[in-house]
């Protein structure tokens, strides 16, 4: 209990420190990394007996030692940019406003906004239609319990068809769009083709339902509160402070987030627990549990063909390269305390000293602080702040990247990100779908033919001189 309280406390210091170091910013990669391991913590004592929580000593130390590498790595990446920062603003500080000037408004025309909306219905109606053959099944709930059960605990070859999966990566790409352009709107108060963005959202969210999964529907509460916090810090050139109104907004986000968790699972067949407190208690702390019980174990080190923190280069990356054998699945069992389920979650840290010990844990800390601060750069330095006058694709990624730290408490979803082939695809396609909201033109006017660029217009006054190679007048 003692360590318990200990690592608590260190984890409230090092919160305050990033505070008052980041000049009140809560949303850069150190202060999520603690924020989620101090929740994890501090629900933990609810249930220390239960889960009979007693930390190792080694426990102890690589859990200070793992969010203190992070912690020191971010914040001096954080401080190094300050510098380079204030010698950007030193020879352009004629421009101290003009990266942001104009940013009032953003939006897309309002037929792009109906494609979206006939690809996620697409998506919806391919994906079922997926769904039914390959479980049997006529019934909805049913089949996707089915495909959620089949795809995590069970050995048996899900393959999404082509087609359908090329439709789901764009209704992601579609969903963080219309998040952003959402989040745009209410910041800067205006209305513009709502219904639309409100159809396209929810069409989206049915897609991810559909899945099995539920940790999408909180990615993307998530990512709306992040875009919607930058974008307000933009809007005042990052120098005002969040109002405690939005504060508490967030707050009570979170709050709604966790029922609506809950009572997803039962309708998803996975409810076992009749014990909300219980089973949030699998969630956000039985990571702890299960991380201490492997330590005190003692192995640590495995091949490569079993790397824990590479599963998603093993098992999507290189059998695209014609190499097999290195497929296998996570090795993630599930504990019970005297009857009390504590789940099959663990920490990042469970992956790394699962891969190759302490020095696995320091390499792959060390690089994931130094990726998250990169991407966390390319949203507040000034130089970058220009984004905001369009849909940000930087804060867009950025919002994916800074899920995946603040649920390091939970799982690698860190590099399960950055690892995973699938992964790399829906960037692509967000980032097609992004310049396709943004700069794609075409007009029926003989003068103008489509372009990615309002600067860089092609003009055509006859196409057969253009075919001919003679100059165009």
């Amino acid at each position: 209990m003692i360590k318990l309280v200990l690592l608590f406390v260190f984890l409230l210091i090092l919160i305050f420190i990033s505070v008052m170091a980041s000049n009140g910013s809560v949303l850069n990669p150190q202060f999520l990394f603690i924020a989620g391991f101090a929740l994890s913590v501090g629900y933990a004592f609810f249930y220390v007996s239960e889960m009979k929580l007693e930390l190792s000593s080694e426990t102890f130390f690589i859990l200070f030692m793992g969010i203190f590498t992070f912690f020191a790595v971010s914040l001096f990446c954080q401080k190094i940019s300050r510098v380079r920062e204030k010698r950007y603003v030193e020879d352009d500080a004629a421009e101290s406003f003009s990266f942001v000037k104009g940013s009032e408004r953003v939006s897309i025309d309002f037929w792009k906004l109906i494609i979206f909306l006939m690809v996620n219905l697409c998506c919806v109606v391919l994906f079922i239609r997926y769904l039914r053959e390959f479980s049997g099944k006529s019934s909805i709930s049913a089949a996707i319990r089915y495909f959620d059960y089949a795809k995590k605990f069970t050995d048996k070859n899900v393959d999404v068809p082509g087609l359908v999966s090329v439709f789901r990566m764009a209704s992601a790409a579609i969903i963080y769009i219309c998040i952003y352009l959402l989040a745009h709107q209410i910041v800067h108060c205006y209305k513009q083709n709502r219904l639309l963005i409100y159809g396209n959202i929810l069409l989206s969210l049915v897609n991810t339902i559909l899945s099995g999964g539920r940790s999408g529907i909180i990615e993307y509460i998530f990512a709306f509160a992040l875009m919607a916090y930058f974008i307000y810090k933009a809007k005042y050139d990052f120098k005002r402070k969040i109002p405690m109104r939005v504060v508490v907004f967030m707050i009570l986000a979170v709050l709604i987030a966790i029922p609506v968790f809950y009572i997803s699972a039962s309708l998803m067949g996975r409810g076992k627990q009749t014990d909300i407190f219980h089973y949030i208690c699998i969630y956000l702390s039985g990571e702890l549990k299960n991380f201490d019980v492997f330590i005190r174990k003692g192995v640590f080190g495995t091949s490569l063909s079993n790397s824990q923190t590479l599963v998603g280069l093993r098992q999507t990356v290189l059998p695209s390269f014609g190499i097999t054998g290195w497929d296998a699945k996570l090795d993630l069992p599930f504990y019970d305390v005297n009857g009390f389920s504590t789940g099959n979650v663990y920490t990042i840290f469970y992956m790394f000293m699962y891969d190759g010990g302490y020095r696995a844990l320091f390499f792959f800390t060390i690089l994931m602080a130094l990726l998250a601060s990169l991407s966390y750069k390319f949203i507040v330095d000034r130089k970058y702040r220009k984004y905001y006058g369009t849909i940000n694709l930087p804060l867009i990624i950025y919002s994916q990247i800074a899920f995946a730290v603040l649920f390091s408490f939970f799982s690698d979803r860190f590099y399960e990100l950055i690892l995973d082939l699938a992964a790399w695809r829906k960037t692509v396609v967000l980032i097609v779908f992004v310049w396709f909201a943004t700069r794609f033109k075409f007009t029926t006017s003989n003068e103008t033919v489509m372009l990615m660029n309002r600067k860089e217009f092609i003009l055509v006054k006859n196409m057969y001189t253009i075919r001919s190679g003679k100059e165009v007048e």
